[in-house]
């Protein structure tokens, strides 16, 4: 869902025990915070605490839905993204420099972000390779 205020994307999500009952929020900050710290990204100095993520995720009914649902807040979304917006980046290691792609595509920026946290890694190469066929879909 794209937050208009923040003007960043807003990722819900349901967390379900295998007998259908929701994981807690405790429960999903703890799955969170691990799978976040072990995931592999082009910054491995990049540490997430529990007092970050416990900001980080609230829970509310899904705008569309109306179904109870975690979701990462907007405010820290839009933090997250500058910090990644401001993050060195090596122009032998990287296909383009951090700030445009952050103005230029922010969903691509936002999903290199948020996807690692659940498992779905995202290579510099793919991204390159994403990022270059948007460009040149895009001015053609």
């Amino acid at each position: 869902v794209y937050h208009d205020v923040w003007r960043v994307p807003t990722l819900y999500f349901q967390c379900i025990h295998i007998d259908g009952t929701m994981l807690s929020r405790n429960e999903v900050l703890k799955i969170l915070l691990q799978e976040t710290n072990n995931a592999h990204s082009c910054h491995d100095n990049m540490t997430v605490t529990e007092e970050e993520l416990w900001d980080f995720v609230s829970q509310e009914e899904h705008p569309i839905t109306g179904t109870p649902s975690f979701f990462l807040h907007p405010c820290q979304t839009t933090a997250r993204m500058e910090m990644l917006l401001n993050q060195p980046h090596c122009q032998d290691d990287y296909c383009m420099d951090g700030r445009d792609t952050m103005e230029q595509f922010p969903l691509l920026s936002w999903m290199s972000m948020i996807l690692p946290t659940v498992g779905c890694k995202i290579s510099p190469e793919l991204f390159c390779s994403v990022h270059d066929t948007i460009t040149r879909s895009g001015s053609s």
